[in-house]
């Protein structure tokens, strides 16, 4: 491999620095919709030259699937417990294969409460305050004293303790009007009878209120009707596809290998510091686990650093995931995803992002590739790095789509298996140069990639602190207007794609901490008389 530069990183750690300075603490409540459904299987010119965008954009009614982003609301609320740390926290505890304390230990079980609760004041006259008051239910292997760092606001009752199952209960009560926010301790810990005292616990359970026990349920009730009038979901968040990649090039690479990745049986679904590479959000399982439940289609994130590059690597991280969303495994009762239910692939996200550490590392494996030599990167005798990671963005993309088409069979890609090329919106020129490289180093996109996306931004910066919620609304409909010009032209590549995903993000940033975001992607139906 060749070294990298020291200047090449030290620039990324510039502006990424700069970039997360200048970043509000935000949350965001993603909603995607896809209006008009078209595939990806007109020609792209078959000619060595940039697109002809001299054609007017499509037109035509709208009408198709809508998608969310999604937010997973587990029965067990412990499946998102936070890394276990040393009682009265500052660092984390060791801890076994799958992440359970080999010590006395506490954990944040659930932090629901508002940003930034915990750096009042908050921005909001209401003081709004979810309600996850009630009794849960909580069950681990093994024994213990079990604590609270809030006993006032948390109740512990009904502890019980059985010795032929190695099983510990008891009823963890939260008063009503209280924070939403459950720590709880373990001291004094037995992870068997045979073992000694400070030694753990395992098998960590928190039953919410209104669920039995002993429920297989894995998925709350609320989140399955939440779902209902969605066609598709988006796991991008819920996955963690904007993990610290690292730098490639580091010792290891940094590439995530199928066994390094996030599995069911770990303590939490969370990302733990300090654990396997790979884990960095939800196990796969469960997000084919939930799309069966409810008959939706998945939109998934390849990970930045994930391995495979071609079909004949069959231990790589890409391979055995499609092979998991085809076939499943024993967790997921040796079912994968439904036949009749479709993927859409998407490499990472917002590569071209340089606040995202997968920005850095996509260009920094492109710069390795080409001076390995027998790149395509640079096979037009291209020489500057922002191009080859552009083109290698792309090309990861196809490279994780021939993969899928393998696994899945003949007839797959473009039908259930769906690439969606995504790039920086404000530079429509970029997704230009970087298809018409790829119409003529790997064929016509149309053949391989399903759609395109873009991101449409707009914002409420025209408007006064003290105006009426039309008045807003009227100032980012004229700012969502002023980014017109750059829809037409990618309205144009998608008039020779037949294909286009439009992704309008609202964000409200006056007086208040929070931003929420709003995903829309409208693909137009293409009229090619």
């Amino acid at each position: 491999m060749a070294k990298q530069t020291s200047s090449t990183r030290s620039r990324y750690v510039q502006i990424r620095s700069r970039a997360w300075r200048r970043m509000v603490i935000t949350v965001s409540a993603f909603l995607v919709v896809i209006i008009g459904l078209v595939s990806c299987k007109s020609l792209m010119p078959e000619s060595d030259s940039s697109l002809d965008l001299s054609s007017s954009p499509g037109s035509g009614e709208f009408a198709g699937k809508i998608g969310v982003e999604a937010s997973i609301e587990f029965v067990d609320r412990a499946k998102l417990l936070r890394q276990f740390e040393r009682i009265g926290g500052g660092s984390f505890v060791p801890t076994d294969e799958n992440g359970y304390p080999l010590t006395d230990a506490q954990t944040v079980i659930f932090d629901d409460r508002p940003i930034p609760a915990w750096a009042p004041p908050i921005d909001d006259p209401s003081e709004y305050q979810p309600d996850a008051s009630g009794t849960y239910k909580l069950l681990f292997n093994g024994q213990a004293t079990i604590g609270t760092i809030d006993g006032e606001n948390i109740n512990i009752t009904n502890q019980n303790y059985d010795a032929n199952t190695n099983t510990t209960i008891a009823d963890v009560t939260l008063a009503s009007n209280t924070p939403a926010l459950m720590i709880l301790t373990f001291t004094n810990t037995k992870r068997t009878p045979t073992h000694e005292s400070n030694t753990g616990i395992t098998n960590l359970k928190l039953i919410r209120p209104g669920y039995a026990s002993d429920t297989t349920q894995l998925f709350t009730d609320r989140l399955l009707s939440a779902y209902q009038p969605f066609s598709f979901i988006r796991f991008m968040g819920v996955t963690n596809t904007n993990y610290d990649a690292g730098f490639y090039g580091d010792p290891g690479h940094h590439i995530i290998e199928w066994n390094e990745r996030s599995l069911p049986s770990d303590a939490s679904q969370q990302g733990f510091t300090g654990f396997r590479e790979g884990k960095k959000g939800l196990a796969w399982e469960y997000l084919i686990l939930l799309a069966n439940t409810l008959n939706k289609d998945v939109w998934i994130n390849i990970p930045v650093s994930a391995s495979g590059v071609s079909p004949e690597d069959t231990n790589s991280y890409v391979y055995q995931l499609a092979s998991l969303f085809k076939n499943g495994n024993e967790f997921t009762g040796n079912v994968g995803l439904k036949p009749e239910l479709n993927i859409y692939l998407e490499h990472s996200n917002e590569v071209w992002n340089y606040s995202f550490s997968q920005y850095i590392w996509n260009k920094l494996a492109a710069e390795d590739e080409v001076a390995q030599g027998r790149s395509t990167l640079n096979n037009d005798g291209v020489t500057d790095p922002e191009v080859w990671a552009r083109r290698r963005h792309a090309k990861r993309l196809y490279e994780v789509a021939k993969i899928f088409e393998t696994v899945y069979g003949s007839g797959s890609l473009g039908e259930k298996i769906r690439p969606v090329y995504a790039h920086w919106t404000i530079f429509p020129e970029q997704y230009i140069e970087t298809l018409t490289w790829m119409n003529n180093t790997y064929g016509t996109p149309g053949d391989y990639f399903w759609g395109l996306a873009q991101t449409h931004y707009f914002n409420d910066n025209l408007s006064g602190e003290q105006d009426a919620v039309q008045d807003v609304l009227r100032a980012m409909r004229t700012d969502s207007e002023g980014g017109n010009e750059i829809t037409l032209r990618l309205h144009a590549i998608a008039q020779i794609l037949a294909c286009i995903i439009w992704r309008m993000k609202p964000v409200l940033t006056m007086g208040v901490a929070t931003r929420p975001t709003l995903i829309i992607r409208l693909p137009p139906i293409v009229n090619r008389a």
